[in-house]
């Protein structure tokens, strides 16, 4: 009997001695492979006098199981602080963002009013077919830019709407205008979850998604349909000559989303039809000179006094053939 349990203790101790090995190697391995990765977080709360809000890199804290569905970037006026820190902003409230399969993203519950109070500056905005100043400027390039993303990635939209006013950053049809009464909606079609990142650089604003492949891309192509050219400028006078709005065509267009499954083109469907307003021309002009109205009579009566010309008595004008 005491020799059975002495047997039986060298062998929990032969197991014992081969699981620590074993842990100790797993330990040392397996950190190595990223399978638990968190996916990226969103940065801090905006602080409150900070004028540029740096963003990450969009490639840091991937998860191994996910795959780039789709990567869009449009280009803005770097100088431009104000319109810039907006973009930042916008930007670091969708960054991050997770989107479970069938559930809708809403562009406006996600960054929220566009206000002072929550950090926004004034810039330019199109109001009533007219850029002027408002709080918020340059958000919509942020929308735009993840529209185009989600079209790419095969997301159902489920509400989208044209600027007034054709804007430079993207093709007719492919802008997605914000504002408190118009939203970017769009559904994750997919089973399993997306995620969002978005960055924007000293001049530039990159919208990914990011989720399981399932073996489907996607094109989009925007079509002129047809131009609206504006009337003649508007004339005002001034104390000089100059140009104080450059006329601009308007025009109707239509944009398309084609889907593809393993390089196999299956449909092609329209996104949209819009039609952007042009804008009338406005010239500054100096007032004519009137002429004195005694001098022309004068110069008048001076001719029809003199109508013979010296050495020729007949009255006619001498033409030198």
């Amino acid at each position: 009997m005491q020799k059975t349990t002495q047997t039986h203790t060298k062998k929990i101790k032969t197991l014992g001695v081969f699981s620590g090995v074993f842990l100790f190697l797993a330990w040392c391995i397996f950190p190595l492979c990223p399978i638990n990765a968190k996916a990226q977080a969103p940065l801090p709360a905006f602080a409150k006098g900070q004028n540029i809000i740096p963003c990450p890199d969009l490639s840091a804290a991937r998860q191994k199981e996910e795959l780039l569905l789709s990567r869009f970037t449009t280009y803005f006026d770097g100088e431009n602080l104000p319109r810039s820190h907006n973009i930042r902003l916008a930007c670091q409230k969708i960054n991050g963002c997770k989107i479970e399969g069938g559930q809708e993203f809403s562009f406006n519950l996600r960054v929220g009013a566009r206000s002072k109070e929550r950090g926004f500056l004034d810039a330019n905005v199109i109001l009533e077919g007219q850029f002027v100043p408002g709080t918020g400027g340059g958000v919509c390039q942020v929308s735009t830019t993840l529209f185009n993303a989600a079209l790419l990635a095969g997301m159902g939209m489920v509400e989208s709407h044209a600027h007034s006013l054709q804007v430079g950053y993207v093709s007719p049809s492919l802008d997605a205008m914000v504002s408190s009464y118009s939203d970017l909606r769009f559904v994750n079609p997919y089973p399993t979850p997306v995620m969002l990142y978005m960055r924007a650089n000293k001049n530039s604003v990159t919208a990914e998604i990011y989720g399981k492949n399932y073996g489907y891309t996607f094109e989009t192509e925007s079509i002129c349909l047809l131009t609206l050219p504006p009337p003649p400028p508007q004339i005002i006078e001034g104390e000089e000559d100059r140009i104080l709005r450059s006329g601009k065509n308007g025009l109707k267009s239509e944009s398309y989303l084609t889907c593809y499954r393993h390089g196999k083109r299956i449909k092609s469907v329209r996104i949209r039809r819009d039609t952007y307003a042009f804008v009338q021309g406005i010239e500054q002009k100096k007032p004519a000179v009137e002429e004195n109205p005694f001098f022309g009579q004068n110069q008048q009566s001076s001719q029809e006094q003199n109508p013979i010309e010296k050495g020729n008595s007949s009255g006619k004008v001498t033409q030198n053939n």
